[in-house]
């Protein structure tokens, strides 16, 4: 009897490749801070994900888990080649590194000759930590820095252009991408611009980078000029995060502004909680058990070193 091998692989692995779970430990910063990267801010997803985000175990598919590590992946990739090639037009590559011997981590600055601790010549790139305020917390992929006038000496003068890289299909990058970029992103890298403006450097805007997972050679730039707003929004993000945090009743839950009420489609698309927040237009209540759950692990859960507010 001959055996088909290929229908066979197909039942066996079938199994593990359309049901098959991950399982990882949550980091407790995604919480506990208010992250960039999950700009632009809504209260209510914050509190109705406590439960899931600060579960001893957090399960994903294993697509999930695929396109999370693709991006990985390409992040790192696209940054080592950045930090350890000499680039033109006099570029240099600004960002947080780190003494390969003693660990020491010299921020935000072109790549040092050698440690200023130990005194180490071998330093590894790393992504940039921003911080505004007591809450918000990010990281920066690097940042481009393109002398302002011939021959000057680097200095906040230069024009510092932060870049975040983003993997997407080919097909997105079709026709000079007339759907990038996307939203989201363009709140997130702004945000980091304008903390760096705000710090004193010379900011014209940013730069995000999409490269297509099957073909990096067909990446495309999208340049956001420097917004002065960007920092009054995220001032309204912390706002609703204090606020989120400060929620003892369901009542005080019920106050939490989404971030759209309207058009969902286009601000909350990914969002799991969108038929619930539609719902809940017609009906104040339908959320208000999401909401008992999630007030337990504000009152409980959180206040556990590991997760400490």
């Amino acid at each position: 009897m001959t055996i088909d091998w290929e229908t066979r692989f197909r039942g066996t692995l079938n199994a593990a490749i359309e049901h098959g779970s991950h399982v990882t430990q949550p980091d407790p910063l995604r919480v506990t801070k208010l992250r960039i990267s999950s700009f632009p801010f809504c209260a209510r997803d914050w509190l109705l994900a406590l439960p899931t985000r600060t579960a001893p175990r957090l399960r994903s598919t294993v697509a999930e888990e695929w396109f999370l590590h693709m991006g990985t992946t390409a992040h790192d990739v696209l940054q080592q080649s950045v930090a350890t090639t000499e680039l033109p037009m006099s570029a240099l590559l600004i960002q947080d590194w780190i003494c390969t011997e003693c660990n020491e981590r010299h921020r935000f600055q072109p790549r040092p000759g050698k440690c200023s601790f130990c005194g180490h010549a071998t330093l590894k790139h790393a992504e940039t930590r921003l911080h505004y305020g007591p809450h918000v917390i990010g990281h920066m992929d690097g940042c481009l820095a393109y002398p302002h006038k011939k021959s000057a000496a680097y200095s906040k003068d230069w024009y510092h252009v932060p870049l975040d890289y983003k993997t997407t299909t080919s097909k997105a990058v079709e026709g000079n991408a007339p759907t990038l970029p996307y939203a989201s992103n363009v709140e997130q890298l702004s945000t980091y611009t304008a903390i760096l403006h705000k710090y004193g450097y010379n900011t014209p805007g940013c730069v995000l980078i999409y490269v297509p997972r099957d073909n990096p050679h067909a990446w495309i730039p999208k340049f956001v000029p420097y917004d002065a707003e960007t920092l009054s929004r995220v001032d309204t993000y912390v706002k609703h995060y204090t606020q989120a945090r400060a929620v003892k009743s369901v009542k005080d839950a019920r106050k939490l502004p989404p971030v759209a009420t309207e058009d969902f489609d286009r601000h909350c698309r990914y969002c799991k909680f969108k038929p619930l927040c539609k719902a809940e237009l017609a009906d104040p209540k339908v959320l208000d058990t999401y909401y008992e759950k999630s007030i337990d692990v504000l009152q409980t859960r959180l206040t556990l070193p590991d997760f400490s507010l």
